[in-house]
């Protein structure tokens, strides 16, 4: 269990039984990060500013509907505060804020004051050079997002990240608070912040490795040295190193380790607006047995695309095939192409890469693409936060290379403002489980056979445990609402596309939650969807239908145990006659609309209602379950929890003492 969440229980809930190892793998999404969450939120925070609440009706428009649960705090005048009392102690300061973008795109800054106990411990500049991103109103058939603001077109990525490595650690039961510094008009928008606690820097005799040398970064390129010491474990002591061009990896067994991602970061400075540099970051490999850990990666990129044109790809933080058995670790990412797209494109094969413990956050497109021919490769235990392409995807792009065998696993995807936080566009059993997404504004989790490749394979894919909260669009203007072409969304989005069907694929326990639009939608383009496997889905409010099978459906498939309810317009819209989609036994009890969980809130304490025959598992706001119990009386610390108990909906408690 996270040590955190351990410390938290026994001090704040001695009555409750805490979850074993075992019971951790029944938790969805990225349960063991390092950072306890502090919202800025209605009775979660002190602020001497005001409060951005969720549009109603809902709407894209406003800066808020990009924030975690479209709540969060706008300071405007210099002295204005939000603070919180931390419930852990920590060091690493991540703050999610937005500043408004400059007329030219370049956008502004501004002087943020870090207190701890009323005074001041640290100053953080904050800059919107890298976030707003702008695509056109108007219908288009294809349409990227750039940094050139326009009146004819629609704001994206309006929120970024900084992180801050305070000189001493924050302790449990003081109070941060960040202020505004500078006399400017500018606001600042504050979404949340996490803080955890950081390890000393590594240093090379932490390194357990046979043949190793360190980096000092003294007159040296660092591509040089590392061409010089291929087949060696490269170390990089803490620091900050700026490089000009991309990094190429090219002997086995290389292996490039820094101090931490708090320690050892990486800059990759060459201009991406520039025709001769625009592609020179990230690292790239196909060479085997590479490790790449403990650092974080950033650019001077703020956009997807050289002249907003797909062939001059500016750049992914990881790229290539990397080989086979090679693995990144503790890495973050901010403010590439992609995260990651790993792909073979010359011959060498992906096969076993391990990606974990890692963020990519504030990238202009996908998270994690898993793409040509890459196969048994693992990302577990990772963030994803405010991407502007899928999170998380397998695009069997080839039409000879089937992407087959790989996993998504325990990651948490956040905030993602195009297309979906996990997507399949074909491939041979592949497979997601324990996901959870939140606040996604298109689709949670989407498949579909919409892209160019060789299909599904007959093994099938699967998306189990997965969790889904607020997701989805409606239809209309693009920026108000729907996609980037103002098409609806469903929170979990199943399309049989143009190219091939969506065939075989396998959906298992999952939850959704708040849908802005349908809680489940399918339908069919030009091919169909086969072999649907759909078994205990349940939809707790949709705002049109929990499950819209759309007149196109076409197909067939089985299914069970589906649940919807507090949907806007139905919970069930009529399943098509070309769609052959068949009931089987139920392999559990489940009732269309289950009773709420009863319980009161006196200060700390939770009072559940009689009859409860269940244990009360808790989840925190980031979906992780921090306990689990028979009690019917037990306290929490300050927090919004969902409270889940078999046989009763899920019921939102908020403790605000």
């Amino acid at each position: 269990m996270n040590p955190t969440i351990h410390r938290l229980l026994t001090a704040f809930i001695p009555s409750l039984t805490l979850l074993s190892p075992a019971l951790a793998q029944d938790q969805r999404g990225y349960y063991d990060a390092p950072w306890t969450r502090y919202e800025a939120e209605p009775e979660l925070c002190s602020t001497t500013g005001t409060f951005l609440l969720p549009p109603s009706p809902y709407t894209q428009e406003p800066l808020q509907a990009e924030a975690s649960n479209a709540t969060a705090v706008e300071l405007s005048a210099q002295g204005q505060s939000v603070s919180w009392v931390c419930d852990a102690p920590g060091r690493g300061l991540s703050i999610r804020f937005s500043l408004p973008d400059s007329e030219d795109g370049n956008g502004l800054t501004g002087l943020l004051s870090i207190s701890v106990d009323d005074e001041e411990v640290d100053q953080v500049a904050l800059s919107s050079y890298w976030a707003w991103q702008y695509s056109a109103k108007a219908h288009a058939s294809i349409k990227y997002p750039d940094n050139e603001p326009s009146a004819d077109k629609f704001a994206r990525m309006r929120f970024d990240e900084v992180y801050v490595l305070l000189p001493t650690d924050i302790n449990e039961g003081q109070t941060l608070t960040l202020t505004k510094a500078d006399a400017t008009d500018t606001p600042f928008t504050i979404d949340f912040v996490e803080l955890e606690e950081v390890a000393a820097p590594l240093t090379i005799n932490d390194i357990e490795a046979d043949n190793k040398v360190t980096y000092s970064g003294d007159g040296s390129d660092l591509q040089s040295f590392i061409n010089h010491h291929g087949g060696y474990t490269i170390f990089l002591p803490a620091g900050e190193y700026t490089t000009t061009r991309r990094l190429q990896i090219s002997d086995d067994n290389t292996s490039l380790i820094g101090a931490g991602m708090w320690h050892t970061s990486i800059y990759f400075s060459a201009s991406s607006e520039n025709r001769s540099t625009y592609s020179q970051r990230g690292i790239e490999t196909n060479a085997s047995g590479v490790r790449v850990e403990g650092m974080t990666l950033n650019t001077v990129n703020r956009q997807r695309y050289y002249d907003n044109n797909s062939n001059y790809q500016v750049g992914k933080a990881f790229m290539g095939s990397w080989g086979t058995g090679s693995r990144i670790r503790d890495v973050r990412a901010d403010h590439f192409e992609c995260g990651a797209w790993i792909a073979d494109y010359s011959g060498a094969a992906t096969d076993g890469l391990e990606i974990s413990y890692c963020r990519f956050r504030n990238n202009y497109a996908d998270g994690v693409n898993l793409c040509s021919g890459v196969e048994n490769s693992i990302v577990s235990h990772c963030s994803f936060r405010n991407n502007g392409d899928d999170d998380m995807a397998i695009w069997s792009s080839s039409t000879s290379k089937m992407s087959a065998h790989n996993t998504f696993s325990y990651c948490t995807a956040e905030n993602n403002w195009r297309a979906s936080s996990l997507a399949f566009y074909g491939g041979n059993d592949n497979h997601a489980h324990h996901i959870l997404i939140s606040d996604a504004l298109e689709a949670g989790a989407h498949a579909n056979g919409e892209f160019s490749g060789s299909g599904y394979g007959d093994e099938g894919c699967s998306m189990t445990d997965i969790s889904i909260y607020r997701a989805g669009c409606t239809s209309g203007t693009a920026g108000t609402n729907g996609d980037f072409w103002g098409n609806a969304n469903g929170a979990l989005y199943l399309t049989g596309g143009y190219y091939y069907d969506l065939a075989g694929l396998r959906l298992e326990d999952i939850d959704i939650y708040d849908a802005r639009c349908d809680g489940v939608m399918l339908t069919c383009n030009q091919r169909s969807i086969t072999s649907l496997e759909m078994h205990r889905v349940k939809v707790y409010g949709a705002g049109r239908y929990g499950f819209n099978y759309v007149r196109s459906t076409k197909g067939d498939g089985r299914y069970s145990d589906l649940a919807a309810t507090n949907c806007g317009n139905a919970d069930f819209t009529s399943i098509p006659s070309a769609f052959s989609f068949i009931e089987v036994e139920s392999s559990i009890a489940l009732t269309p609309e289950d009773k709420p969980l009863p319980f009161n809130i006196r200060g700390h304490e939770v009072i559940v209602g009689d009859g409860l025959q269940h244990p009360v598992r808790v989840y925190n706001v980031e979906g992780r379950c921090v306990a689990c119990t028979q009690q019917r009386r037990f306290t929490l610390p300050r927090g919004l929890y969902i409270l889940v108990a078999e046989g009763y909906s899920p019921s939102k408690a908020r403790i605000s003492q």
